[in-house]
């Protein structure tokens, strides 16, 4: 037999491979190891790296500082003794409960100065609701 045996080295036997074969390799070792008797999960290993590249808490922050934005914008509009509708107010209430319970939920999160404005913004809600009297479309 003259046909010529070559030895590969792992770079060569890399550069052969596509990205879909290199991708199962990758899964299928990491559910070995994941299996075997070592105490090592490599998929929350895994996760919690992902979540860092993400920066999916720093994102969290962000809609929450941008939500407290809103109410204190919303806020300065009433003390200026500007009217909004109905519909206006249900959607800052809205940002007001999801940023109440964000702040409960994630105590590392700095709060304090929104607290007076969303009491403020309820309190107005409340009368409005009481007396019928938010602004309208309709021509008077």
């Amino acid at each position: 037999m003259g046909g010529k045996v070559s030895k590969m080295n792992l770079n060569e036997l890399l550069m052969k491979l596509n990205l879909g074969d290199l991708s199962i390799i990758v899964i299928l070792t990491l559910s070995l190891i994941q299996i075997s008797p070592i105490k090592i999960n490599p998929w929350s290993c895994f996760g919690t790296w992902l979540q860092k590249q993400l920066s999916l808490d720093e994102i969290k922050d962000d809609l929450m500082d941008a939500r407290r934005t809103r109410i204190l914008r919303f806020d300065d509009e009433l003390m200026e003794k500007r009217k909004h509708r109905k519909d206006m107010f249900d959607a800052i209430l809205i940002d007001c409960d999801k940023y109440e319970r964000f702040c409960k939920e994630n105590k590392g999160y700095v709060n304090s100065v929104a607290d007076d404005s969303i009491n403020h913004i309820k309190e107005i809600y409340a009368e409005l609701k009481r007396d019928n009297t938010f602004l309208t479309n309709k021509k008077e």
